[in-house]
């Protein structure tokens, strides 16, 4: 059964965004949640369903309601998503 791992740097991403929606609306944030509980379940179904990037290894998952993207790679059965960034933010990894 596959998996979905947060990298560290993908969970410090994903808490400043929780802290920077909360502080406009905490209803902004649940429905920010239910949104990314939902593509990443996705990811558990279909790994491949996302484009690849430039980046050998790397995928590229766009949230449906929000301009989030989950940039991942799939290793055997885990899907690790290594960073979260705004769809307008530079997301290339260094």
């Amino acid at each position: 059964m596959r998996a979905i791992v947060w990298s560290r740097d993908a969970d410090r991403d994903l808490r400043r965004i929780e802290i920077w929606l909360d502080s406009i609306d905490p209803d902004l944030t649940d429905r920010f949640v239910d949104d990314l509980v939902v593509s990443t379940r996705r990811l558990l179904d279909f790994p491949l369903s996302a484009p690849a990037t430039a980046i050998t290894g790397i995928r590229k998952l766009s949230l449906q309601r929000f301009d989030y993207i989950l940039l991942y790679t799939i290793e055997d059965d885990r899907i690790v998503i290594v960073r979260m960034r705004h769809g307008r933010e530079d997301w290339h990894l260094r």
